[in-house]
């Protein structure tokens, strides 16, 4: 399989530290453009926006053809629907900055962009990346003055690797792959599906208060109760090993 065209996107900014390590260790091998949010949209999923009109800017992101859509992720591959003549050959969402595993994805404005990317025939094929991080960047606001020096040997390298694997592989007999690198380097990949127990992974329980009439969402700390099996992609990844899930169904299938 020949892959030349590549579309990156996200949901952390157009110029995150994740698109802007694609960039650098991906444009001498492959034709690339940037179409993404102009601004952080992390966990907003599938959000349509219905309500206005996205604008949209012409940019560059060092060096790279790039469009920033004042929208969600989803905006972003409508947008390039209507925009590009020429279909793409594969859709790269990321690296997004934290992790997105087990049934927990669809909340993930980086993984519901790849979807919908091939959902509306901008690629026929989509994958997602993504890396452990502190929670405190899930959030983060990117900036073009962001240094990538520390990320350019990992996890930029090993994108490089898993890329490889996957083209090689004609993508598991999958539209969709969703990889995730642990935070410590790691060269060590395995083949995964996705976990459903999104509890095994994220601290739970919500905290309702009946009073007020209000909730809040778990926070954002690893669960005690870990998935140990590494056939699954939140298991693979807290034993230390990059997850590449194939996901030839919807969430899931072997």
């Amino acid at each position: 399989m020949e892959i030349k065209r590549i579309l990156l996107t996200g949901d952390d900014g157009y110029n995150s530290l994740g698109i802007r390590v694609l960039c650098e260790v991906l444009k001498d091998k492959y034709e690339l453009f940037i179409v993404a949010t102009k601004r952080q949209q992390s966990a907003v999923g599938g959000l349509l926006t219905m309500s206005k009109d996205p604008h949209w800017e012409k940019t560059k992101v060092d060096g790279i053809d790039a469009i920033s859509v004042d929208g969600s992720p989803v905006d972003c591959m409508e947008f390039a629907q209507g925009y590009f003549d020429k279909k793409f050959d594969l859709i790269i969402s990321g690296i997004n900055w934290g992790e997105n595993v087990t049934h927990s994805i669809i909340s993930s404005g980086t993984f519901c962009a790849g979807v919908r990317g091939v959902g509306v025939g901008v690629a026929p094929r989509a994958v997602v990346m993504s890396l452990v991080t502190n929670s405190e960047n899930f959030l983060r606001n990117h900036s073009s003055d962001d240094s990538i020096e520390d990320f350019i040997k990992y996890p930029g390298e090993a994108v490089k690797m898993v890329l490889d694997g996957c083209i090689e592989n004609n993508f598991y007999g999958s539209k969709y792959v969703n990889v995730n690198f642990p935070d410590k380097p790691s060269s060590e990949v395995k083949i995964t599906r996705v976990a459903e127990d999104i509890t095994r992974y994220w601290s739970y329980p919500v905290r309702i208060d009946e009073k007020k009439g209000i909730f809040s969402a778990p926070s954002s700390t690893y669960s005690s109760n870990l998935e140990t099996n590494v056939e699954y992609d939140s298991g693979a990844l807290s034993a230390g090993f990059i997850s590449v899930s194939p996901i030839r169904k919807v969430f899931g299938g072997k």
